[in-house]
């Protein structure tokens, strides 16, 4: 059982929307937080969404790692943009009043990408993915059964707990994809 000062890991979802839609509400969608990923600001206010996985937010510490997830939607660099750690939390009088601040550990200049957007097949990613996460990993599960894995269809996932041997195995391989992108760029085409 971990005590009050184990870190954690988590899995953060955010919603891939240029305008916020109803559904979305109190959810961090991507011009939000774009800003904190171009490093144009130093932290990041993660809201709190009340009515999902109190207990997770209960959880949440300084110290504690999270990988940035967004889905398929309006941007199209979508898939794992980011790692970052809960840098402050700042306990209000009630519990939907906490505040989380996030800052950055490593933001890829390419995302861990599934496929192509609105255009789902399996990929080197989406195999790494369903190795590190499993069919029935929640936040995945969408992703899955659009290439065709087998998994039960789930409601979109905000927040949800993940092992360090699985965070540090992502962090891991975007590091290794993104250094083999600045290493190899892709030809030019010099062609007149």
């Amino acid at each position: 059982m971990q005590d009050a000062f184990s870190k954690r890991y988590w899995w953060f979802g955010i919603n891939n929307l240029k305008d916020r839609k109803p559904e979305s509400f109190n959810h961090v969608i991507y011009p939000e937080i774009q800003p904190f990923l171009n490093e144009e600001v130093d932290t990041f206010e993660w809201p709190r969404q009340v009515q999902h996985h109190q207990d997770f937010y209960d959880q949440l510490q300084p110290g504690d790692s999270v990988l940035l997830w967004m889905g398929d939607g309006d941007y199209p660099d979508w898939g794992i943009i980011g790692f970052v750690y809960i840098a402050q939390v700042i306990r209000g009088p009630f519990r939907d009043k906490n505040k989380y601040f996030l800052k950055r550990t490593y933001i890829p200049e390419k995302s861990l990408k599934p496929y192509e957007n609105n255009q789902p097949k399996s990929s080197e990613v989406t195999n790494f993915l369903y190795e590190i996460f499993g069919r029935d990993f929640k936040p995945l599960r969408t992703t899955f059964i659009n290439i065709g894995k087998h998994a039960k269809r789930t409601s979109p996932v905000t927040i949800e707990k993940i092992y360090k041997q699985q965070f540090e195995k992502v962090l891991e391989y975007a590091k290794n994809i993104n250094n083999c992108l600045s290493v190899n760029p892709q030809p030019s085409d010099q062609s007149n």
